[in-house]
């Protein structure tokens, strides 16, 4: 005959509510565990204690979906709950929803607290992969219209598997429109600039403006090799741009095929102006020994059928010839120097 008390362990509506209960006690204080834990302390085999527990983390888990969480208070007892079962309700179909849930209410009540929102500070406290802290900050941000703080844009990818951007930032935007208008005011100043100029205006670092400003100056090196040039006016405004880009152009992709168009348009400006195509005049006006000119040189003798020829030791140099190289607020000084008795005697002469 079996004792009363075998008996009563044996009835199935007595395990489970004894294992009920230690979940229950578990629950009330707020201490992740494992099942090995709950058969140390009611005396049942894994298999009993572990069917009762997913029936009660159902119930858990349908609760949590549907409670309303507005204060601090409730938002405590919410985390404490779900990070107490948090082991089993990964496990069950709404362990999904139930961390995105989890993330949004951190959002939420960080937000009620006045603290800085990143990313960081999100994953801090919830885990799990930044890709979903991501989709729950941006969709937020959308819901509300508060504003995350961001230092770098984010980007996820969508169904197809292609890297799109998920987020915005007003402070990233105004600072990529603050870089694009002081590389605009340079473009305009035709003066040529390092990054380190930039950095040194704007305060950012020079990482920080190299990433903003390459998209801006890729574009305008394709800006450079399509726009037409045929004519002095044309030419020297493609110049002054190159020349005030000239430190950053050659880091871009296409850095080979705009310096061989200012090879080719130099050519053809000498050309257009009556001066000589020679190798050495190439090299002086472009400013820039590219080792390609003798080659571009040649193309442009066979596409045109002009022929360029070497410059004299000795040219005349005219008075126009100066004044086009220098700058023209020092065309109306006095060219006094031109007075000095030395003025046309070869060096030598002048030593004796």
């Amino acid at each position: 005959m079996t004792p009363p008390a075998r008996q009563h362990r044996a009835n199935p509506e007595h395990r489970r509510l004894t294992i009920r209960a230690e979940l229950d006690r578990r629950r009330e204080r707020g201490e992740a565990f494992v099942n090995r834990e709950v058969m140390a302390v009611t005396g049942y085999d894994r298999k009993t204690i572990s069917g009762v527990t997913q029936r009660y983390v159902r119930d858990l888990a349908a609760e949590l979906l549907q409670t309303v969480v507005e204060n601090r208070e409730a938002h405590e007892r919410w985390v404490r709950d779900y990070r107490t079962f948090r082991p089993f309700i990964t496990r069950t179909t709404s362990g999904p929803v139930l961390f995105r849930r989890f993330v949004r209410l951190v959002i939420e009540q960080l937000h009620r607290e006045n603290t800085l929102m990143t990313v960081n500070a999100v994953e801090a406290i919830t885990g799990g992969r930044r890709r979903i802290l991501n989709e729950e900050l941006v969709l937020w941000e959308q819901e509300t219209g508060h504003q995350v703080a961001r230092t770098v844009a984010w980007k996820s990818l969508d169904t197809y598997g292609t890297t799109v951007l998920v987020g915005e930032n007003h402070a990233l935007n105004q600072r990529n429109e603050s870089i694009t208008a002081e590389l605009d005011r340079r473009r305009r100043l035709g003066t040529p600039f390092k990054l380190a100029d930039i950095s040194r205006c704007l305060g950012y670092s020079v990482a920080t403006v190299s990433g903003y400003s390459r998209h801006y100056v890729a574009a305008l090196a394709d800006e450079l090799l399509s726009t037409p040039v045929d004519s002095r006016e044309a030419y020297e405004g493609w110049r002054r741009d190159f020349n005030t880009f000239r430190y950053s152009l050659p880091n871009t992709r296409r850095s080979r095929e705009v310096l061989t168009r200012l090879t080719r348009l130099t050519i053809e400006h000498l050309h257009r102006e009556g001066h000589t195509v020679a190798y050495s005049e190439v090299l002086r006006i472009s400013e820039h020994n590219d080792r390609h000119i003798k080659q571009e040189i040649r193309r442009w003798e066979e596409e045109t059928g002009h022929q360029a020829r070497p410059l004299r030791v000795w040219k005349e140099i005219t008075l126009e010839m100066v004044l086009d190289r220098v700058t023209p607020a020092l065309h109306h000084l006095p060219l006094t120097f031109l007075e000095s008795p030395t003025m046309g005697r070869l060096s030598s002469d002048i030593r004796k």
